[in-house]
């Protein structure tokens, strides 16, 4: 009778285990969204790695490359910053207010073709910089949705 009564708690603790699971994972399954404000410029942050001393390199950089040149005013018109995107992982440093505040992306996967890229300049002079290290990230101000 003794093992039978433990058995029985072993399984009401495991069905709620599993319900406690089911429940966090649809509250962590809505994405939070942020917009992303351009008034000030975006920087990538790109890490030099060196003999002695690594740092990060600020660039100014004029918005995304994804196959074409999409300035970062059209895609904050467009999309939103999300913490669930595949493409990127996001940091978010929120003022007091909560509301506003800084955010940082930086890619998911650095291979060729998978990691974040961006352009600065136009037509001849137009350069890309490829985020290609995991230490490499694109900070600009943000507002939550």
């Amino acid at each position: 009778m003794k093992r039978m009564f433990s058995v029985k708690h072993f399984m009401i603790f495991t069905i709620m285990l599993c319900v406690a699971m089911i429940t966090s994972e649809q509250l962590r399954a809505e994405s939070r969204k942020y917009v992303m404000l351009v008034d000030t410029k975006p920087t990538a942050m790109m890490y030099k790695r060196g003999m002695f001393l690594n740092k990060w390199v600020p660039y100014n950089v004029d918005g995304f490359y994804m196959g074409k040149p999409m300035s970062f005013r059209d895609f904050a018109r467009q999309f939103y910053v999300e913490d669930r995107n595949p493409a990127y992982k996001l940091e978010v440093f929120l003022s007091t207010s909560g509301d506003s505040g800084r955010c940082r992306i930086s890619s998911r996967n650095t291979s060729k073709g998978k990691s974040l890229q961006f352009y600065r300049g136009t037509g001849e002079a137009r350069e890309y910089l490829v985020m290609d290290d995991s230490e490499d990230y694109l900070k600009f101000d943000c507002r939550k949705d």
